[in-house]
């Protein structure tokens, strides 16, 4: 399902609340952005394959978790499983915890 996914799936819900679950922890956040990596294609990929892409996650300023597998659920969306999220620094001007899914 993974292999499967591309921006234009996630960029209608930039700015909407997505649920990222893993065993028993929830994690409330925003897709705060979408952004395509047509740099990090690999030099002999498929002309058809899909451009490599990263999505950052908002939550809030005082988010315990960091790194793992979560689950990711957006509203009317069917859930994607095991989708690999890392914790990065917040060096914009709003506060919160930020996480980043990178797909290449």
């Amino acid at each position: 399902m993974l292999e499967q996914l591309h921006s234009g799936l996630f960029a209608l819900h930039i700015g909407k609340p997505c649920r990222l679950e893993a065993g028993g922890v929830t994690i409330e956040t925003i897709l705060d952005e979408v952004t395509e990596k047509p740099l990090a294609r690999l030099p002999h990929a498929a002309a058809d394959s899909r451009t490599p892409f990263n999505l950052y996650f908002r939550a809030a300023p005082d988010c315990p978790w960091s790194d793992g597998i979560f689950t990711l659920q957006f509203e009317g969306m069917e859930a994607i499983p095991g989708v690999y999220l890392n914790r990065v620094m917040n060096i914009g001007p709003t506060p919160g915890s930020l996480f980043q899914a990178a797909f290449n």
